[in-house]
């Protein structure tokens, strides 16, 4: 699990890259991007688009939503 609190400005591919290295040895791995404003946002769903990889939007007030989530997601990614 990668965890990207900042989203570089320039090239969005490049980083997006280095972070589809959170999967290791073959197995698929998740990140979770914290996006601070609607620039941010549109650049990601732009490359999630592209089908680089799949965009799952939480409700930043929901914590619960997104604790859930994230606990489905590191059960899924155990050996």
């Amino acid at each position: 699990m990668v965890i990207n609190y900042d989203i570089p400005d320039a090239d969005l591919y490049r980083y997006i890259r280095q972070v589809s290295r959170a999967g290791k040895a073959g197995r698929s791995g998740f990140a979770v991007n914290l996006v601070s404003d609607e620039t941010e946002l549109d650049a990601l769903r732009s490359v999630a688009a592209s089908g680089c990889f799949n965009l799952h939007e939480l409700d930043s007030n929901d914590w619960d939503a997104a604790e859930q989530f994230l606990r489905n997601c590191t059960r899924s990614q155990r050996f």
